[in-house]
């Protein structure tokens, strides 16, 4: 079992009232849905992180001279932006 902490947060009206009817819905206690939204956070930012990781390690298997130009990183941005 995990240690628990109590904590207050200030909280948007609005927001607080999503998270209140969105826990009712799921017969879920407030504090569990802030709870499971961290891990989901956590999760989503270690996943990011190791794209980037794994990007920087992909980068670095080129040699400098073969790494696109800032002009050609710009010009890539914008074709893969749209």
């Amino acid at each position: 079992m995990s240690a628990t902490e109590k904590k207050s947060y200030t909280i948007d009206r609005a927001e607080l009232r999503w998270l209140s009817a969105f826990a009712k819905r799921k017969r879920m206690s407030a504090s569990s849905v802030v709870s499971r939204a961290i891990r989901l956070l956590r999760e989503e930012e270690a996943a990011r992180e190791a794209r980037e990781r794994a990007a920087r390690e992909f980068l670095a298997t080129y040699a400098p001279e073969e790494h696109a130009t800032p002009a050609e990183r710009k010009a890539l941005l914008k074709k893969w932006r749209g």
